[in-house]
């Protein structure tokens, strides 16, 4: 039977994890800034879809890789070494940002392909999947098992779909030049928080080899 408390701890981390990802100024959240100019709301919808297209392969050959194992549970300490880094490597660069802005350039290319495009040819894009992302679909799967894996993925990507609809929205008000203090004091929290979860991971490493 399914605890539901493991399914609310599973959300948070989803939730966390992909705040570090979505929240932080790069590439595709500054395209579809532009894009917003344009478009408005739209852009927002359109590029978070684009970027769906790109990361469901993704995330599935992830699950695959993972269900294709003999025993799921040997990958588990691995999965936390390389995980642990990646964490505190991005909480790291969290707690880094001086100055959180965004400013629109305006974007002639379809939202839709901004999406694609910038998903596909960001390099930390699958190095997220295979450390940080395969982390909370371990756990998920070892949770709700195969069939729980679109709840997985929802809990993921709506995030994406918020945010970037947010941004572009606020392009399609006239916003060129986006300064917000919350959005830098809400990194600053999620850096503290991934370096936290990166010490946790190393705890439990350790606590898995003494008991071993």
């Amino acid at each position: 039977m399914i605890d539901p408390t493991e399914i609310i701890l599973l959300v948070i981390e989803i939730q966390v994890f992909t705040a570090s990802g979505a929240l932080a100024p790069g590439p595709l959240s500054m395209a579809t800034f532009g894009a917003g100019l344009k478009n408005g709301w739209k852009a927002g919808v359109y590029s978070a879809t684009g970027h769906l297209i790109a990361e469901i392969p993704i995330f599935f050959l992830v699950a695959i890789g993972l269900l294709s194992l003999e025993s799921i549970a040997n990958i588990r300490v691995p999965l936390l070494i390389v995980a642990s880094i990646f964490l505190l490597y991005l909480g790291y660069m969290h707690l880094s940002i001086k100055d959180f802005s965004i400013e629109a350039h305006e974007e002639s290319r379809h939202p839709l392909l901004i999406g694609i495009v910038f998903t596909l040819f960001n390099p930390y894009f699958i190095i997220w999947w295979v450390t940080i992302g395969s982390i909370f679909i371990f756990d998920g799967i070892e949770i709700l098992g195969f069939y729980g894996l679109p709840f997985i993925y929802f809990s993921h990507v709506w995030m994406d779909y918020a945010f970037l609809t947010f941004l572009s929205y606020l392009a399609g008000l006239g916003i060129r030049r986006l300064r917000t203090g919350f959005l830098k004091a809400l990194n600053i929290v999620l850096g503290a928080i991934l370096i936290l979860f990166g010490i946790f991971f190393i705890q439990d490493i350790l606590f898995t080899f003494f008991i071993s």
